[in-house]
């Protein structure tokens, strides 16, 4: 640290000091809300200061590549555990309703973040939806190149790419050594999708089309063409010899035929840890599978009624082969999925006045995956808006189109876009009166929780009028309740990956192609997350449930709505105590919500 901040720290203290104490020298109960707003200020600069994700979200200086380290996270858990102690000395007694919200919040971060390091070896940085490689990417097309000291710094950060995708090389052989490898079926994903990123000069992910250019001088673009095309031949280098690591013998013969995370060492340990961070709650992968075998059932049974109305009256399986190859379900080109997409989201934006009290201010759109991308994913992934890239986009695979059905596209579009993803996660990241440290982290029970929540939202507003369209709906209901079964079931009940392909087919419609990446993701890729959907979701409506029953005629859904999303993602444990003062305070005191 400089003298200066040196000096600032010392200020900062000094300043703490007094702040927490009263006229005779004793704490108050304001003392007790600013240790909770420093201390969360000091858990988001650690954040940020080690996240490039954050980093690259927030608009961020970006001037080097760091990798995580095991000492790295070593470091993180001491620190989380210090953060930990001091939240321990606040005195809830007499703190405000949404400081009590920040406490629980960072008290849950915090230890999140002191668990990290004993689970360090696992998790693969290889696989198409965890690893931070499309990171990279983004980070240099976000860059200017308009003056020297631009094009200087883009250069720094490309010869560190070569060092970050080295960096790889050290943890895969660290797991490795601890009986911990990319199973063979995740293998044939993960090679392509590293192998894809190797070319040369603008065809390139980390390569500089010439348009970028086109304000600076021949000559000069010329010398900085030449030096970026050194660079990436080294980071080509880098790439490669992942792919040769993985692809290896050695490694291929020692990595296991079967899935699940039960098959590691510690590996059962690490899955229930894993489905509580992703459920928010204190929960097991047995109670959820539970949950998930329900839910399929119910399901099923109203999918039966839908069938019906649609005159059809043989078994669901053919009917399911029916919705699976029958060509008016399908796009002819990825454009047709661009304009289908967005055209059900200009229905519900007409929608939105009804249910909601505000709006985001940042628009949304939907956008292609990169090639290398889509072979992993089996739909598509949001992206939140940047200072770079001030639209959230819904990036969708527009490969393999004969296996792309449009049945579910309608409830896709409001999962991700409007009121979905786009919508909560812009009111949140445009609330400056959240904290940093709650207006920029995301929990996945609660921001996919919403997002299926809001897909229901469709079927209130009246836009599910096509049969089909209600159908789709059931099946992607169908399709985030059947991951509870059998994300449990190959990482903790020893489910072949064949046992859960059948009951995925017996059960969903999407193709065997897409089911065959679905599975991988539960199974390699990130085991727990997909339980995050509907776990979130049942408690978004059960809470409202709640909620109405308690307020009868006085439930107000758009107030409802804004109760909920003016205080941005949190873990369900305490988004449910939040709900229960919304509830306190509209019978209490006419609504005032704080």
């Amino acid at each position: 640290m400089s003298r200066m901040g040196v000096q600032m720290a010392l200020a900062s203290i000094l300043a703490v000091a007094l702040a927490t104490a009263g006229a005779d020298g004793e704490p108050t109960r304001q003392d007790d809300a600013a240790i909770v707003a420093r201390e969360g200020e000091r858990y988001w600069e650690h954040v940020v200061e080690r996240s490039l994700y954050q980093r690259l979200t927030l608009g961020l200086p970006i001037e080097s590549l760091d990798y995580p380290t095991e000492a790295a996270a070593e470091r993180s858990a001491t620190f989380a555990r210090s953060l930990l102690q001091r939240l321990d000395e606040v005195d809830v007694a007499g703190l405000s309703h949404t400081d009590v919200l920040d406490l629980e919040t960072l008290r849950w971060l915090a230890r999140s973040l002191a668990d990290s390091a004993q689970f360090y070896w696992f998790g693969f940085e290889v696989t198409p939806y965890s690893s931070p490689l499309p990171d990279l990417r983004q980070v240099l097309l976000s860059r200017s190149l308009g003056t020297r000291e631009d094009r200087d710094l883009y250069l720094s950060l490309l010869d560190d790419v070569a060092g970050f995708i080295d960096s790889i090389q050290p943890r895969l052989r660290g797991q490795a050594d601890r009986g911990i490898r990319v199973p063979v079926p995740e293998l044939d994903t993960v090679v392509p999708f590293v192998a894809a990123m190797i070319a040369e000069g603008p065809n390139s992910p980390f390569g500089v089309h010439r348009d970028r250019l086109a304000a600076v001088d021949d000559g000069e673009s010329y010398v900085f063409l030449a030096a970026v095309d050194i660079a990436i031949v080294e980071a080509n280098r880098a790439l490669l010899e992942i792919v040769d690591l993985v692809d290896g013998a050695e490694y291929r013969n020692a990595a296991p035929v079967g899935v699940g995370a039960w098959q590691f060492p510690g590996g059962e340990a690490w899955y229930r840890h894993a489905v509580r961070q992703r459920t928010t709650l204190d929960i097991t992968p047995e109670e959820v599978h539970e949950i998930g075998v329900e839910e399929v059932a119910r399901i099923d049974s109203m999918m039966v009624s839908l069938r019906h109305d649609l005159g059809y009256d043989g078994t669901k399986a053919d009917f399911h082969t029916f919705l699976r190859t029958d060509p008016r379900f399908f796009p002819e080109t990825p454009q047709q999925i661009h304009d289908v997409l967005m055209g059900y989201a200009a229905e519900m934006d007409d929608q939105l006045d009804s249910m909601f009290l505000r709006r985001p201010e940042a628009p949304y759109g939907v956008k292609r995956l990169e090639p290398e991308r889509e072979p992993g994913m089996t739909f598509g992934t949001y992206e939140v808006p940047t200072p770079t890239e001030p639209t959230g986009y819904y990036r969708y695979n527009g490969s393999q189109l004969d296996e792309r059905s449009m049945l579910f596209f309608q409830a896709l579009t409001y999962h991700e876009l409007v009121p979905g993803h786009h919508f909560q996660m812009s009111l949140q990241a445009e609330n400056a009166a959240l904290p940093d440290f709650r207006r920029f982290s995301s929990f996945d029970a609660y921001t996919e929780g919403w997002g299926d929540y809001a897909s229901g939202l469709g079927v209130e507003a009246g836009l599910y009028d096509d049969p089909y369209d209600a159908y789709g709906r059931q099946t992607m209901d169908m399709f985030i309740s059947v991951r509870l079964v059998v994300d449990t079931g190959m990482n903790l009940l020893r489910w072949p990956r064949a046992r859960a392909t059948r009951y995925m087919l017996d059960n969903v419609i999407e193709t065997e192609t897409q089911i065959a990446s679905e599975t991988l993701r539960y199974a390699v890729d990130m085991p727990g997350q997909a339980l995050a959907y509907k776990v979130g979701s049942r408690l978004f409506w059960d809470l409202r449930r709640r909620a109405e029953q308690a307020l009868g005629n006085g439930f107000d859904l758009a107030r409802f709505h804004d109760a909920i999303l003016s205080q941005g993602s949190m873990p369900l444990q305490v988004f449910e105590q939040h709900v229960d003062w919304f509830i306190e305070q509209e019978q209490g005191e006419g609504g005032a919500i704080e």
